[in-house]
């Protein structure tokens, strides 16, 4: 499975790439053309409520009652 909890948010990063967070309290990094396994995961404290990306390398996450700041790295 992709989350052990609801899907909050899905994004888009590129043709090939996309972002999903969830009530689980991870971020994950997916590559469209193999989506059995995430190219990277980010586990925060708290449930992700949602993110935005800042330009193309930089996700501001919300969680719990706090905004992290995190690298987009494959």
């Amino acid at each position: 499975a992709a989350h052990t909890d609801n899907i909050k948010r899905v994004s888009y990063l590129d043709e090939q790439t996309i972002l999903s967070a969830s009530s689980d309290g991870t971020v994950k990094l997916w590559d469209l053309r193999n989506t059995a396994k995430a190219v990277s995961s980010l586990r925060l404290d708290n449930p992700v409520e949602d993110y935005c990306l800042r330009g193309s390398s930089q996700l501001v996450i919300a969680h719990g009652n706090t905004l992290s700041v995190a690298e987009i790295t494959a």
